[in-house]
């Protein structure tokens, strides 16, 4: 995952400057006696949090498009 993630912040195209990713995941050595539907629910909410911490961090809106 962290190769992953220093690939999509180098990546510079020539339609886009920069692109961000987030994501989220679990697994079951991580949360024993989950199952699948409540794996998936731990992996969003995780990404939904990190895509939170994200634009807190840059200041950015998630909304806004840039010119």
């Amino acid at each position: 995952m962290a190769e992953f993630r220093r690939s999509a912040a180098a990546f510079r195209g020539d339609s886009i400057s920069e692109i961000s990713v987030s994501c989220g995941s679990a697994g079951a050595r991580e949360f024993p006696g989950k199952d699948l539907t409540q794996l998936i629910r731990i992996a969003d909410e995780r990404m939904y949090a990190e895509k939170k911490e994200h634009y807190r961090r840059t200041g950015r809106e998630r909304r806004e498009t840039r010119q």
